[in-house]
């Protein structure tokens, strides 16, 4: 019988015809030129091979252009082969908590199990890494559960011929094509995930991952749905196809009988009520020459030490020229945060922070609420408008309810008083200041 069936396999013999020389160029690493990476791509593309082949090529001038094999390399044999370990891997970690890909969960068809939690404030993250950083540490995720995914996949389907050592009792297309299984926690998600930096971080990353990681999702959960994911959740079917969104529940806060469908308890995190409490443990490449990410040219036993104490040797380096040497330089060219204000530096006259008073910290949470709630209506004017509408709409029917709708206003309003009154002090003195020329 066939590793793939009769379909696939021609459509791997045209796609490897058409596209000679760009995969001769490209480093043989098996999850990037091997069958199982280009069955993922056609099937991502419901076999149209015209629409694979154009994708495929896209995809390794990416790769070529971001250096994505030295990532690869870093990960397989430069001793990065926990999340934790990539670049700015810790500090994204901690603030915005995930779980990149775990082969000790697994779902019930076997599946490994990839965890995002999105309580946090994505304005937040971009003051704490840059969008550079943050699709950098994309970039080494992606490629992490790309060679985890080839391994297992391999260990798979030896398995499956082990047991099956007759030909004749295996199935046709009997080879094994991974993918995983995903949870997304959207416990946190409110209006500042649907301001630019929100709609930013999101766009970057589906532009960053759907075009270059095909057909790696199995399943996907959306878990503790709030109400106004509705509006971010149109936002990001935009950039899915209906193959994919075919995969994808969303379920409220009574989520976990769903999830048990699908998997045991001890494959859920801890967090959603599961007891699995693994995060990020670093893997075990398989590197042996017969084994799954092995390939012509492969570096040494021996390289792979020297690489690993070079990799400690030169990390201070690396942080220091992170800036000016990040490999998704070009792919943000065109979608950097031009809104993103730098950083103010410190004031010379103080050389030690002082904690606002309690006062201050109200005003700052009055000025900010209202800040992010103006640029959340100037950014969604229709959806401004139509709330409004129906509001007047409801009004009329129920006039009772028409002093519902007014008490936020006036509570807005006293809110607003107290915040000019608290900071009116402080800007006086500040003109009087500028006008005295301190």
């Amino acid at each position: 019988k066939m590793r793939w069936i009769e379909k696939e396999a021609q459509l791997l013999g045209e796609i490897r015809k058409r596209l000679k020389d760009q995969l001769r160029d490209q480093t043989p690493f098996p999850e990037v030129v091997g069958d199982r990476r280009l069955i993922r791509f056609l099937r991502g593309k419901q076999h149209n091979l015209e629409e694979t082949i154009v994708m495929i090529s896209d995809f390794l001038n990416w790769r070529k252009t971001n250096n994505v094999d030295h990532i690869r390399q870093e990960i397989v044999y430069g001793g990065k082969n926990s999340p934790f370990k990539f670049p700015s891997g810790q500090k994204i970690i901690d603030l915005a908590p995930q779980i990149v890909l775990s082969a000790k969960a697994l779902d019930k068809e076997g599946r490994p199990l990839a965890f995002e939690q999105f309580d946090f404030v994505p304005k937040h993250v971009l003051k704490m890494v840059s969008l550079a950083e943050y699709l950098e540490f994309l970039i080494y995720c992606l490629e992490y559960r790309a060679i985890i995914l080839e391994q297992m996949s391999h260990e798979r389907e030896l398995a499956y011929l082990a047991s099956h050592p007759n030909m004749e009792d295996r199935k046709e297309g009997y080879g094994v094509v991974l993918m995983d299984f995903t949870i997304r926690d959207l416990k946190g998600v409110g209006f500042t995930h649907l301001g630019s930096e929100g709609r930013q971080l999101v766009g970057a990353a589906l532009k960053l991952g759907l075009p270059n990681y095909q057909e790696y999702l199995g399943k996907g959960h959306f878990v503790n749905v709030p109400w106004i994911f509705t509006a971010f959740w149109y936002f990001v079917k935009g950039f899915l196809d209906e193959f994919t969104l075919a995969k994808m529940s969303l379920c409220g806060a009574d989520y976990l009988d769903t999830l048990l469908l699908d998997m045991p308890l001890s494959s859920i995190p801890v967090r959603l009520g599961g007891s699995f409490d693994s995060y990020n443990e670093e893997f075990l490449f398989d590197l042996a020459e017969d084994g799954p990410l092995h390939y012509p040219g492969a570096p040494g036993a021996g390289t792979l030490v020297a690489n690993k104490q070079q990799n400690e040797e030169e990390v201070v380096v690396e942080e220091k020229q992170r800036d000016s040497e990040l490999p998704v330089q070009k792919l943000l060219a065109t979608s950097s945060p031009d809104n993103m204000e730098p950083p103010l530096p410190p004031s010379p006259s103080s050389t030690t922070p002082s904690l606002p008073s309690p006062r201050q910290q109200q005003v700052n949470s009055n000025e900010g609420f209202f800040k992010e709630t103006i640029e959340l209506f100037r950014e969604f004017p229709v959806l401004s408008t139509a709330i409004a509408v129906v509001a007047i709409l409801v009004a009329f029917v129920h006039p009772a309810i028409l002093v519902v709708l007014l008490l936020p206003l006036l509570f807005w309003a006293v809110l607003s008083g107290v915040t000019y009154l608290a900071m009116r002090p402080a800007t006086e003195a500040k003109a009087i200041s500028k006008g005295s020329g301190r």
